[in-house]
C-alpha cells in the first residue's frame, strides 16, 4: 500500500513539473517593438513628472515579448512594462506610447505629496490634476469631453479617494465599458492609479443601414421569443460600440443599436443590434453598471 502511494506521488509530481515546464518553454508570441528602451524610460520619466515623482528615478524595463500577462490581456495592443525604484507601476503601449496603466505604492505616493496643490483640494483641483495626467499619458483622444468625477467611499488612513472617469467614444457614439479613470488622494492632490481600459480596436468605416425602428423591432422579437409571455415596454434606443469576438485573438469593435425594454416581471431586458447587418449581438437581462 505504501509502495503504492508513493508510485502515486511520483507521477503527479512528475505531471505537475512537466506543466511547468511546458508552460516556461512555450513560445512567447513573435513581436517587433515599435519602440525602443531609451524611448519608453524617456516616455515613464515624463510621465512621472506629470505625477510630481522625481524624474531622476531609476527604472526596470520589461518589453512585450517578456511580458507574458500584458501581452495576454491587452493582445490587440502589446504593452511595456516598467517598474520604478519607489515601487510605483507604469505600462505603455508599443504601437501609440501612450500610458495607460499606473498604480502608485506608498513610496512613490509618499514622493509625489510635496508636489501636491496648495491645501484643501476642491472638486475643480481634483478634475484639474487628472486632466493634466491623462494628458501627460498621451490619451488625449477617443475620450468623452466630460468627465465623471465620483467620491470612491475608500480611504488609505486618513485619506479620501476621488475616482475621475472619461468615457471613450467613437464619432461621438460611447463604448460600453471603456474608459480611462484616475484615482486621486483628496487630502494631497497625489495620483493613486491610472487606468485606460479599452478592450478593443475602434471600428473601421461604419455605414448605418439598419435604423432605429428596424432595431426595435428585430429587437422585439428576439426578446419575445427568448422571453416568452413577458410584456415588454420599449425605452428610447441608443447607439453603443461593443467589442465583439473577431478573427485571431484580436476581436473588434462594432457599433449597434442597444435596444431596452422594461419588462413586466420588473426586469429591464436588452438586445443589441448591429448597425449595418441587423443582426443580434447579444440579448438578455440588462447589465445594471451601464
Amino acid at each position: 500500500m505504501l509502495t503504492t502511494r508513493r508510485n502515486r506521488f511520483r507521477v503527479v509530481r512528475c505531471l505537475m513539473l512537466a506543466a511547468i515546464a511546458l508552460d516556461l518553454f512555450t513560445p512567447l508570441p513573435c513581436f517587433a517593438a515599435q519602440l525602443s528602451r531609451p524611448q519608453v524610460i524617456q516616455l515613464a520619466k515624463d510621465f512621472c513628472k506629470a505625477v510630481g515623482m522625481p524624474a531622476s528615478v531609476s527604472m526596470k524595463v520589461l518589453p512585450p515579448p517578456l511580458h507574458r500577462s500584458t501581452v495576454k490581456s491587452h493582445h490587440w495592443r502589446p504593452l511595456w512594462h516598467v517598474d520604478t525604484a519607489t515601487g510605483a507601476i507604469l505600462e505603455i503601449a508599443d504601437v501609440s506610447g501612450i500610458v495607460v496603466g499606473y498604480e502608485a505604492s506608498p513610496s512613490s505616493v509618499q514622493a509625489t505629496k510635496s508636489a501636491a496643490l496648495p491645501l484643501p483640494l476642491g472638486q475643480d483641483d481634483i478634475i484639474r490634476i487628472a486632466t493634466l495626467v491623462r494628458d501627460a499619458s498621451g490619451q488625449k483622444t477617443e475620450l468623452d469631453e466630460s468627465p465623471q468625477l465620483t467620491d470612491t467611499g475608500a480611504s488609505t488612513g486618513a485619506a479620501r479617494m476621488w475616482s475621475v472617469r472619461w468615457r471613450r467614444v467613437w464619432n461621438g457614439v460611447p463604448y460600453r465599458n471603456d474608459e480611462a479613470v484616475i484615482v486621486v488622494e483628496g487630502a494631497t492632490g497625489a495620483v493613486r492609479s491610472f487606468t485606460v481600459n479599452f478592450s478593443s480596436p475602434p471600428p473601421g468605416s461604419v455605414e448605418e443601414l439598419t435604423t432605429a425602428q428596424e432595431a426595435m423591432r428585430i429587437a422585439t422579437d428576439a426578446l419575445s421569443k427568448s422571453k416568452p409571455g413577458e410584456s415588454l415596454t420599449p425605452l428610447p434606443p441608443r447607439k453603443l460600440v461593443v467589442a465583439v469576438p473577431g478573427p485571431g485573438a484580436s476581436g473588434a469593435s462594432r457599433v449597434a443599436w442597444c435596444c431596452r425594454f422594461d419588462g413586466s416581471s420588473h426586469q429591464t431586458y436588452e438586445a443589441l443590434i448591429d448597425i449595418e447587418s441587423g443582426n443580434v449581438l447579444s440579448s438578455g437581462l440588462a447589465p445594471s453598471d451601464d
